[in-house]
C-alpha cells in the first residue's frame, strides 16, 4: 500500500484543481486577470482592474529566456521541466502547495504558454516559496493589450 501512495503522490502533485488559499501552509496563491485594448495611462483615469478569468496556471523549475521557443510573452515551447499546474477557479484565483524553491510560472494560451515578467538574469515570472510561507503572485494577461 505504501508503495502505491508513494507512486500516485508525484501524479496528484502535477494536475491539480484550484485549492482554497487558507488550505495550504506552503506555496503559491494568486488571481489570474485578463487585460485587453488600449491600457495607455491617462490623467484622471483609473488604470483599469482587469477581468477574473480561468486559465491552466503551469509552476516549472526556473525558466531563463533561452530555454524558450518563440518570440513575443506567448511561447511555443518551455525547455525546463513541469513541476505542476493547477485550474484557476470562476474568480481566476488558485493556491497550490509546492516545495520550498524557486519557480517560473505560466499560463497556458490558445498559442502557448504566457508570461511576461523577467529578472535581471533573464529569467521569466519567478516566484520563490519559502519554508513554512505562501508566496502570493498575481498574474496579468495583458498580450492583448497596449499601453
Amino acid at each position: 500500500m505504501k508503495y502505491l501512495f508513494a507512486l500516485l503522490l508525484p501524479l496528484a502533485l502535477i494536475s491539480c484543481k484550484a485549492m482554497d488559499a487558507d488550505n495550504i501552509e506552503q506555496g503559491i496563491k494568486g488571481q489570474v486577470r485578463w487585460f485587453e485594448g488600449n491600457l495607455m495611462p491617462s490623467p484622471g483615469v483609473a488604470a483599469p482592474e482587469g477581468k477574473p478569468v480561468k486559465r491552466t496556471v503551469l509552476i516549472y523549475e526556473v525558466t531563463n529566456m533561452d530555454d524558450l521557443t518563440g518570440e513575443g510573452s506567448v511561447y511555443t515551447a518551455v525547455g525546463t521541466k513541469k513541476v505542476a499546474e493547477v485550474e484557476t477557479d470562476k474568480e481566476g484565483n488558485f493556491a497550490i502547495a509546492l516545495d520550498a524553491g524557486k519557480y517560473s510560472l505560466f499560463t497556458k494560451e490558445e498559442g502557448g504558454y504566457f508570461a511576461n515578467s523577467f529578472d535581471g538574469a533573464n529569467n521569466i515570472n519567478v516566484v520563490t516559496v519559502e519554508e513554512g510561507k505562501v508566496t502570493t503572485r498575481n498574474i496579468k494577461i495583458d498580450y492583448q493589450a497596449s499601453y
